[in-house]
């Protein structure tokens, strides 16, 4: 298939990149003794004798409830007990942790709980961000790179700001009185648009469209840009991408600083997610493009799959399982199992009598 690349001029900034593709791999599971295990790159490891109460699986961590009620964390190797206090409530994404108590709330940081509030607003996770409003003072904070900022003071009884959208290094924002901001790499910018209508955010980008400027806006790494002069008929955001339908019906991405002409088509599956661009073409084969390349998956649109960081687990027109990670293609062997999933970029397939087998950027791995 052919595709007609635009290139854009786009001032890059590298400190603004969120580089999942180093995330630990991490992946989960209950043995046939009931023991919680984690694969740690490609050691198994005990994180406890029983099941948990719930978990999460992160980036750079793996947080649960255990058995008795108290929250665990493991990172790097090294299991810890953040509080002997009840933890009411935490969150787990590619390099943070939050964690509440009737205390406050903290983030988890150096092996420490670090105190943000103890009167906790609105807030949000993101994977390289952490942002909260203060109930008691209503000023709005950001944590990011290591430290807590404060991002806008309020200026009279209301809350400093209206949290609008929110991607993995980006969030945009509007104070109780004022223009549109996005605090992105340690900066706050003011945005055009004045009333936007729908805004998404990415990996250093965020796209909108606005109820009385027409076309499909995008601020990326800094800058503005137009992408179209008509609003799309629909748009969807990952990692520096923006996938859309424009006006006209043709299927554009923008990807990294590159503009995409894919064809005069709406295609039957179309998924943006953190990296990846799962899509069909004209000809109803399924395609990625990831990294600004093109590679075909199958000859046929693909219906079982799964989509994460930079990875695409599906089912081919044979019933087996595929694994692509960043450009390359890699089997599941056949077997009867009985679930698969993504964690990140971690491939886990149950098999019967509690037997594991995993795909961990190529390698293959059993339990």
């Amino acid at each position: 298939m052919m595709i007609c690349l635009i290139r854009l001029s786009v001032h890059v900034v590298l400190l603004g990149l969120v580089l999942s593709v180093g995330a630990q791999p991490y992946s989960v599971f209950v043995n046939l003794r009931d023991e919680f295990i984690v694969l740690d790159d490609s050691i198994f490891r005990r994180l406890d004798f029983l099941p948990p109460r719930n978990h999460q699986v992160g980036g750079n961590a793996v947080v649960f409830t255990d058995n008795r009620g108290d929250l665990r964390i493991y990172q790097y190797g090294k299991m810890h007990k953040p509080f002997d206090a009840v933890v009411s409530e935490y969150g787990v994404s590619a390099s943070l942790i939050y964690l509440r108590t009737p205390g406050g709330l903290y983030i988890w940081e150096e092996e420490r709980p670090i105190l943000l509030t103890r009167f906790p607003g609105t807030y949000v996770l993101t994977d390289s961000l952490f942002a909260w409003l203060d109930a008691a003072t209503r000023n709005f904070h950001v944590y990011y790179r290591g430290r807590q900022q404060l991002v806008m003071e309020a200026a009279s009884v209301n809350p400093a700001v209206k949290m609008v959208a929110a991607g993995p290094n980006i969030i945009a924002f509007k104070p109780y009185e004022g223009v549109l901001n996005a605090f992105w790499n340690d900066q706050v910018f003011d945005l055009q648009p004045a009333n936007p209508q729908r805004m998404v955010a990415g990996t250093d980008l965020l796209a909108y469209t606005d109820l009385h400027e027409p076309g499909l806006h995008v601020f990326y790494r800094g800058d503005e840009y137009t992408l179209e002069q008509f609003n799309p008929q629909s748009f969807q955001v990952g990692n520096g991408t923006v996938a859309f339908i424009n006006r006209e019906g043709q299927f554009r991405v923008f990807q990294n600083g590159d503009l995409f002409d894919l064809g005069n088509y709406q295609p039957q599956l179309l998924v943006v997610k953190d990296n990846v661009v799962l899509f069909s073409d004209e000809l109803q084969q399924t395609q990625v493009l990831y990294n600004g390349e093109l590679y075909k998956l199958d000859n046929y649109i693909i219906e079982n799959y799964y989509v994460n960081q930079n990875s695409v687990l599906f089912m081919d027109r044979s019933g087996r399982w595929q694994h692509f990670y960043a450009g390359m293609l890699n089997p599941l062997p056949p077997a009867s199992y009985l679930s698969t999933r993504l964690d990140y970029d971690v491939v886990q397939a149950e098999m019967q009598g509690k037997k594991f087998r995993f795909l961990v950027r190529g390698r293959l791995l059993d339990y």
